[in-house]
């Protein structure tokens, strides 16, 4: 892009002298071409101070969008900062669903696994607990296949423990231990929610997995669990409600329309 003015030679000198290079001089013309967008605004802002017998071919406020427009175009990754993502996974496209799957999925799975522990912790289950915790801190993007089956079935199989502990009956709580065990339900009740949002389009996601090929592996490995995970979470959700009625622990009525 070339932006014609009358006189450049001090902006060149000046931009020189602090070992910057962005601009091209045009023989026999009074002319720069700018081959970087910040080198632009410093342009734009020098012009602003100079005096006003300096005369610029384009309208001032037209130059101040062009190089705003030009700096945005030219540098998308300051623009994918500020852009404001979709208010959920499940107004997503399906594309962008396939992209951010395995993110979704890892973080509602750890979240929901600290919570169950916790849970666990708070009626004597400390070696599940530990177990899950450490488990959890364990299930990251670098996981393989492999590793991510494991934490997943373990979950599974420490949900079905823990809710046979809590049907069980016989577990004593102090005033502490109930406040705690319903902080517990309410850090767990999102995972529902955000699982069921996984499974929008369901149908759809999981071909768009198989399209992208090895690109998405992981995403469509996890995929197959999707349903469990639901089930894992209104599994121990629907258990710690159903011990919080019988022990007289408040839970707020939205958390438990979750478990249904």
């Amino acid at each position: 892009m070339v932006i014609v003015v009358e006189r450049i030679s001090p902006m060149v000198s000046g931009l020189a002298s602090l070992g910057q290079r962005p601009m091209m001089r045009l023989k026999h013309a009074s002319a720069f071409i700018c081959r970087d967008p910040f080198c632009m605004v410093q342009f734009f802002f020098h012009l602003r101070s100079r005096k006003p017998n300096r005369k610029i071919v384009m309208h001032r406020h037209f130059l101040a969008a062009l190089v705003s427009t030009s700096f945005l175009l030219a540098a998308p990754g300051v623009v994918a900062q500020t852009q404001e993502a979709p208010a959920s996974y499940a107004a997503m496209t399906v594309r962008d669903k396939a992209d951010a799957l395995l993110t979704y999925f890892i973080n509602g799975t750890k979240g929901a696994m600290d919570a169950e522990a916790r849970l666990m912790a708070t009626v004597g289950m400390k070696a599940e607990a530990d177990l899950a915790l450490a488990q959890s801190s364990a299930f990251v993007h670098e996981s393989t296949p492999g590793q991510m089956e494991e934490v997943i079935l373990l979950r599974t199989n420490g949900n079905a423990a823990l809710a046979k502990k809590l049907s069980a009956g016989g577990i004593a709580l102090t005033d502490a231990q109930k406040a705690e065990f319903a902080t517990n339900i309410q850090a767990l009740a999102p995972s529902v929610t955000q699982f069921n949002e996984l499974m929008t389009d369901f149908p759809e996601l999981k071909k768009a997995l198989r399209d992208a090929g090895l690109k998405r592996k992981k995403a469509l490995f996890v995929s197959r669990f999707l349903p469990q995970a639901l089930a894992d979470s209104k599994l121990s959700l629907g258990a710690a409600l159903a011990f919080a009625r019988a022990n007289n622990i408040v839970v707020a009525p939205a958390v438990a329309e979750l478990a249904k």
